[in-house]
């Protein structure tokens, strides 16, 4: 007898079908400065802060005790993660449709099985929302405080990385009127210039890239300034400015590379967010920047449980497959995670808000 549908689809081959599907998938930006670790159990613990100016080793006179210094700018973070969890379900009803149609040698059985694969392999993508948005929420905060929102499902996250205000005293730049980069007048070389002089007279950081969307990275090609310094530095009288130019004169005068990024999701409404705010810029250090920490799920505890099929695929995303021995006979795959972004350098990234945001 012909196996039915649920039978086809396991959490091992779900994962393998999204590995497969996704092999030549573009990264997330956040992933790349934030890379995926695996940590046992719910708490993640890190150090943070900077390195700073060196401070001068202190003289001793000889065969006298050692003098100790404090360790400077480190901090102990220690936090519950975030959990999440998911799932579809193939309904009697998709059972019967199948049944109907492998027994009927239709040519459409793969594309079913394509489609219900699709709809699992979904959920792992999703699992890859939550810690972009977070990323994000740490690297380029509208109002200068990094913290960590999340509120779904009638729960609510709420981590604050900046609980005193220092950092935003110290790394946050708000731009205003005429200042604001919108404004092709704006002094957005000099506004560059002082961020950068900040970050390497006060911490000891040189600053190597800007994040920005291309709407922002726009306002610097229309920028007057921008343009004159490119006249300047060409014998052609009439020069139209580009993103390759812009970029290039960036990268010339102050040695940071450009990031633009622009990608989407589907928030909790069902609408298109940007993980990247618009009218921001994040100043990073080259390297990365923290790690994105992924926890034990208790999907994850119950492995090797007999009757039990559960994997773990994409570093920490745990997929398990139950079957209701009892009407109605449902199939259900879910897709659960601990996960949260730890931020060790923190104080080595600083963020302008250049203009309006939305």
């Amino acid at each position: 007898m012909p196996k039915p549908l649920r039978d086809l689809v396991s959490t091992k081959a779900i994962g393998a079908y999204w590995y497969d599907t996704h092999s030549n998938s573009l990264p997330y930006l956040g992933r790349a400065l934030f890379p995926q670790v695996k940590k046992n159990g719910l708490t993640m613990k890190y150090f943070k802060g900077y390195k700073g100016l060196p401070v001068l080793l202190k003289p001793s006179a000889l065969d006298a005790d050692v003098t100790f210094r404090q360790r400077i700018g480190v901090e102990s973070v220690e936090t519950d993660m975030p959990f999440f969890r998911e799932g579809h379900f193939l309904s009697e009803q998709e059972e019967y449709r199948y049944n109907e149609i492998r027994n009927a040698g239709d040519a459409y059985v793969n594309e079913i099985l394509t489609r219900v694969y699709d709809d699992f392999a979904g959920l792992i993508d999703s699992a890859d929302v939550n810690p972009e948005i977070m990323i994000w929420q740490l690297l380029a905060p509208i109002d200068g405080t990094p913290k960590i929102k999340i509120a779904s499902n009638e729960l609510a996250y709420d981590y604050n990385f900046d609980a005193d205000g220092t950092y935003k005293a110290t790394h946050f730049t708000e731009l205003t009127g005429a200042d604001m980069w919108s404004d092709p007048t704006a002094d957005v070389i000099g506004d560059i210039q002082t961020i950068l002089n900040n970050a390497r007279e006060k911490y000891g950081i040189m600053l190597t890239r800007m994040v920005m969307t291309t709407k922002t990275l726009n306002f610097l090609v229309k920028n007057e300034g921008i343009k004159n310094i490119v006249l300047a530095q060409n014998v052609t009288a009439n020069i139209y400015m580009t993103v390759k130019l812009v970029k290039a004169l960036i990268k010339e005068m102050f040695d940071l590379d450009i990031i633009t990024y622009d990608k989407l999701y589907k928030n909790g409404e069902n609408k298109d967010a940007k993980y990247y705010p618009e009218g921001m810029v994040t100043f990073l250090p080259s390297g990365t920047i923290g790690n994105t920490c992924y926890g034990t799920t208790p999907e994850e505890l119950n492995i090797g449980v007999t009757g039990s099929d559960i994997s773990i695929v994409n570093v920490g995303v745990a997929l398990n497959k139950v079957t209701k021995p009892f009407a109605p006979f449902q199939t259900t795959i879910s897709a659960s995670e601990v996960v949260m972004p730890s931020f060790e350098r923190m104080e080595e990234v600083f963020i302008a808000k250049v203009a309006a945001t939305e």
